[in-house]
């Protein structure tokens, strides 16, 4: 189940490993003081060679990773998912992603828990998930929600408090949620940036690391299933620099909100 790099990562300019690490030099050195980084993998649940070759990459560079679960998928290869993961310890957080990933919606954005649904059926996917996740990973489970596709509707964070949520992570500019609820949101997206042309995207993702190191605080979001060798070693690259840096906190996702 994995699906198409995008074309930054298709056909990466052939500098971007230099700019990439320019583009950290220059947050750090604009945010002037400890930068707080943590990072989530979305869309997980099931083993396969590019999560496995995720989570070495963490390891190696002794970072956390927050990993977002799909429940309806986890059953289903659990075993082997969890083996993957074992290796990393504390490294690595896991947390609800939907129950199903999929679109509920008939018209407008995707959305698993939008506005095209009764509440009370979104609250009984809340449940469903909730449970299958305490069921297969016990006490490992953090009170985290990530809907998918990044966005869900007022209503459904309304619900989350309720259903023994925390916190929610979604990607920057999400609506604040209701009290009670921290928010733990992400602003660099990795994998699955819209630009269709390699150089443009490659610019933009330039800008919007050194923007997020400088603001002191750089959420990435990462998606495995849509990783290539160029995205894994840009990834490498990233991590090891980012490691490197004293200036540079790595914090796990469940132990921040706003």
């Amino acid at each position: 189940m994995s699906a198409a790099p995008l074309p930054l990562w298709q056909d990466p300019p052939p500098d971007f490993d230099a700019r990439l690490d320019a583009a950290v030099a220059a947050g750090l050195e604009r945010a002037g003081g400890p930068v707080r980084v943590f990072f989530r993998d979305d869309d997980c649940g099931l083993p396969g060679a590019h999560f496995t070759r995720l989570i070495a990459l963490f390891i190696r560079h002794r970072l956390p990773l927050a990993l977002a679960v799909v429940p309806a998928w986890l059953p289903l290869k659990c075993g082997e998912f969890l083996a993957a993961v074992e290796p990393a310890g504390e490294l690595v957080s896991l947390h609800m992603h939907g129950l199903r990933h999929v679109n509920h919606e008939r018209q407008g954005k995707k959305q698993e828990f939008g506005p095209a649904r009764e509440a009370a059926a979104k609250a009984l996917d809340l449940s469903r998930g909730r449970e299958i996740l305490v069921r297969y990973l016990g006490a490992r489970l953090r009170p985290v929600f990530t809907p998918p596709w990044n966005r869900c509707d007022a209503e459904t964070l309304a619900l989350l408090p309720g259903l023994g949520f925390r916190l929610v992570s979604r990607y920057a500019g999400a609506p604040t949620p209701p009290p009670g609820l921290g928010a733990v949101d992400l602003n660099v997206d990795l994998h699955t940036r819209r630009e269709a042309d390699p150089e443009r995207a490659a610019r933009l993702l330039e800008s919007d690391l050194a923007a997020a190191l400088a603001s002191g605080r750089a959420g990435f979001m990462l998606h495995h299933r849509r990783m290539n060798d160029s995205a894994f070693s840009a990834l490498d690259l990233l991590l090891g620099l980012l490691a490197a840096s004293p200036a540079v906190r790595p914090v796990p996702l469940e132990d921040l909100a706003t």
